[in-house]
């Protein structure tokens, strides 16, 4: 039987990887597409559920590199019907995200307004993501905003 775990408080944070270097815009902005749900190859379908975690541990253990680590409230998620609900120790599922392609519009809304209320918590290249993951660089040394 799956492990249940408790309800995510409204004031937490939640850790989302930038696993694209195009979720960071040029002039330093979260890009709406960190927020849709992306489009599998592999399966021809879209993600379930966008990925993230409680901590940015837990959101760097699940991925080969990534290009930084954005981060926003549960209640953020939750204002626009979203939730961000634990189903793993170390995994997150946000929840309730529209159809990027059966509910263009909504999901491009709802994205955008979710990009400009989370903040980039820390930033760095795919070679140092890489030393980071091999314990040559510490991600704390990168944080942008605390």
């Amino acid at each position: 039987m799956a492990k249940t775990y408790p309800p995510i408080p409204d004031d937490a944070f939640i850790y989302r990887a930038v696993s694209y270097d195009n979720f960071i815009t040029d002039d330093g902005k979260i890009a709406t597409k960190a927020f849709l749900r992306r489009f599998k190859p592999k399966t021809q379908k879209c993600e379930n559920y966008p990925s993230a975690g409680l901590t940015v541990e837990d959101t760097l253990s699940r991925l080969n590199y990534s290009f930084g680590i954005i981060r926003i409230q549960a209640k953020d998620l939750r204002e626009f019907g979203l939730d961000a609900v634990q189903d793993k120790a170390d995994h997150v599922s946000l929840t309730n995200f529209p159809h990027p392609y059966e509910e263009k519009q909504k999901a491009i809304r709802i994205a955008r307004k979710l990009a400009k209320k989370a903040k980039i918590y820390t930033q760095w290249s795919k070679e140092e993501s890489l030393k980071i993951k091999t314990g040559d660089l510490d991600w704390q040394d990168f944080i942008v905003e605390a």
